[in-house]
């Protein structure tokens, strides 16, 4: 049983994975878009970004919903932004990255490297069910 509920997890840990990654992928696109100032493409992102931000989060809430527990962080692998090889321009991180390590230097600047919001839920939380909660 401990076995088939492991599986299960794995499998929604990807699927919300990919989800997120789908997320992230349409914000910066939509991004890019208002960039170059063509405001049509950039609503069309930012309404896709919003239909996959609402499946996503369905999907954590039909596993707590069944199996009365949180999807483990520690079986997914969040990303930090989009990998490298997904849009096929590496000239675009490279300057994202110069870009990043001049606002570090610059104490002035809001930086949103510095926010880190993985440690709201406490992770032994991860291991239990909603019915062992008091």
């Amino acid at each position: 049983m401990a076995q088939a509920n492991q599986e299960v997890q794995q499998l929604y840990s990807e699927l919300i994975n990919r989800m997120k990654q789908g997320v992230e992928m349409h914000e910066q696109l939509a991004d890019y878009y208002g960039f170059l100032n063509l405001p049509g493409y950039q609503k069309c992102h930012e309404y896709q970004m919003l239909c996959e931000l609402l499946t996503y989060r369905k999907a954590k809430d039909m596993y707590m919903r069944e199996y009365n527990q949180l999807v483990s962080p520690n079986m997914m692998a969040f990303t930090t932004g989009m990998n490298n090889n997904s849009m096929g321009n590496n000239n675009n991180n490279n300057n994202q990255k110069n870009m990043s390590n001049n606002n570090n230097n610059n104490n002035n600047n809001f930086s949103y490297n510095n926010m880190n919001y993985s440690n709201v839920i406490p992770p032994s939380w991860y291991s239990h069910t909603r019915y062992e909660v008091d």
